[in-house]
């Protein structure tokens, strides 16, 4: 039979499923500032963790050594580690540059994209974070407050694989942010810095 199970405040929930050893599955449920991880059959809690901050979007990530949850919520992103064998562990937070709603994962690129304000809050705008530092290395402002945002992308089909961002508005304006081009923006500078070296180098030889 169906199992429910009630949350305090349904608008501020945020849910997301996670696999795990039994097959049974579980969902991790962020209502506030615990992270509640529950028995996908019986909706009974099996384990909770206190966030720095209350969370509002959640997405899991499977592109790292372990499954691992994406918390975005107020001023910051934090990631915690769910082994299969059960169990959840806080991995870090990391503060944003401004306030945090929501989060999903580029699985073509192995990118986290964070929905959230402008440092100075003037527009929505998507911040892009490499998980393995877990640091924020672009951002593309949307043109309007952003209700939902979807990805369109297919991992599995790289030819037909889109690569593409969906932000709607509350009146049904659609924005497309172009998310598969990110290879250029965090090796920009060490190509900069290879050129820079050349011509230090090529004076050097000049010198001697």
């Amino acid at each position: 039979g169906s199992q429910s199970a009630s949350v305090a405040d349904a608008s501020a929930a945020a849910l997301v499923a996670v696999p795990n050893d039994s097959g049974a599955g579980a969902v991790a449920v962020a209502e506030g500032d615990p992270l509640d991880l529950r028995d996908a059959a019986t909706l009974v809690s099996t384990s909770q963790l206190t966030l720095p901050e209350a969370a509002t979007g959640l997405v899991l990530m499977n592109g790292l050594d372990q499954p691992t949850i994406y918390a975005a919520g107020e001023s910051s992103l934090s990631w915690v580690s769910v082994p299969a064998s059960g169990g959840t562990t806080l991995g870090g937070t990391l503060k944003m540059p401004g306030p945090v709603r929501d989060v999903a994962w580029d699985e073509s690129s192995n990118i986290i994209h964070v929905l959230g304000r402008t440092a100075d809050g003037s527009s929505d705008t998507v911040y892009v974070v490499e998980p393995h530092g877990n640091a924020v290395f672009a951002d593309a402002r949307l043109p309007f407050s952003t209700v939902a945002m979807a990805l369109d992308t297919q991992p599995q089909r790289p030819a037909q694989d889109r690569q593409q961002l969906l932000a709607l508005d509350s009146a049904g304006q659609l924005a497309v942010v172009d998310i598969g081009n990110h290879a250029y923006a965090w090796r920009i500078m060490g190509v900069i810095a290879g050129a820079l070296l050349l011509g230090c180098l090529y004076l050097l030889v000049r010198m001697l």
